[in-house]
């Protein structure tokens, strides 16, 4: 007895997966399964593409985030560069000043001796002259 309840049991499930498998097959014979279908492996493709496009824009961004930085390091070079070329010349130029001023100084200096050593001379010029007038 035990034997062909089992049986009867294999039996009706055999039977119910061949309905399940023959609608299975009814179902995608019909156009509206052919439809879905097509349409999930269209929705599967679609989002290939889409993650696909994602990773290509996250690329460029990289990209351009990296020429980016390397263009404000360039510039961050050039800047410096730029800076280090002023303080020089400044440097050379409150030399070069400084060098005129003491230049100036010196001629300034030598003038007013010529003028006082001139001045000199003509006092002693003139109290030789006295000196000689005086004897005559």
């Amino acid at each position: 007895m035990c034997f062909s309840i089992s049986r009867q049991r294999r039996a009706e499930e055999r039977r119910r997966e061949e309905e399940l498998r023959r609608k299975k097959e009814e179902e995608e014979k019909m156009p509206c399964f052919r439809i879905r279908r097509n349409l999930a492996a269209y929705e599967m493709e679609e989002g290939r593409r889409m993650r696909m496009a994602k990773q290509a824009r996250a690329e460029r961004n990289a990209k351009a985030a990296d020429k980016g930085k390397e263009k404000k390091k360039r510039l961050e070079e050039d800047v410096r560069k730029e800076r280090e070329k002023m303080r020089r010349e400044e440097e050379e130029k409150r030399l070069r000043a400084e060098k005129e001023k003491e230049r100036k100084k010196r001629e300034a200096e030598a003038k007013r001796k010529r003028e006082e050593e001139g001045k000199e001379k003509k006092r002693q010029d003139e109290l030789k002259k006295k000196k000689n007038a005086k004897r005559k």
